[in-house]
């Protein structure tokens, strides 16, 4: 995956008015970012993966298991307990774009005050926020 970057047009005092983000390479870019209230913010799939955005608090992250003893990998028929599918995270409901096919957008305009912690309901390591000013 390529990313979701996000590149706003600043005002003179630093505040984004508006922008467009990325997903590319597995992340959200920039990871922060502040905006003011109205503010229209754009998603770009940069990537050849489905992605989403989301607000919320993401899923934890799955440990790995270990390999057993001796560091021999584990058997490809060995039995494993499925986890949730990532793709079927949702978050709080406030901002959920449904999939982001490769080369689409998405697009939101934040007029709530507040911090928006999102993530993409694919890929939940994936992690960026929104301050709303």
């Amino acid at each position: 995956m390529r990313g979701h970057r996000h590149r706003p047009e600043r005002k003179s005092d630093g505040v984004a008015q508006a922008g467009r983000h990325q997903h590319q390479r597995l992340r959200l870019q920039p990871a922060t970012i502040e905006v003011v209230k109205g503010t229209t913010i754009t998603w770009t799939n940069e990537d050849t993966v489905n992605h989403t955005v989301t607000t919320g608090t993401p899923p934890p992250t799955p440990v790995p298991t270990a390999s057993p003893a001796g560091g021999a990998s584990p058997s490809p028929t060995a039995s494993r307990t499925p986890g949730p599918s990532p793709s079927l995270t949702k978050g709080d409901g406030k901002v959920d774009s449904g999939r982001i096919d490769a080369t689409k957008t998405f697009s939101f305009t934040f007029n709530e005050l507040g911090t928006f912690t999102y993530f993409c309901g694919v890929h939940p390591r994936m992690v960026a926020t929104i301050t709303v000013k």
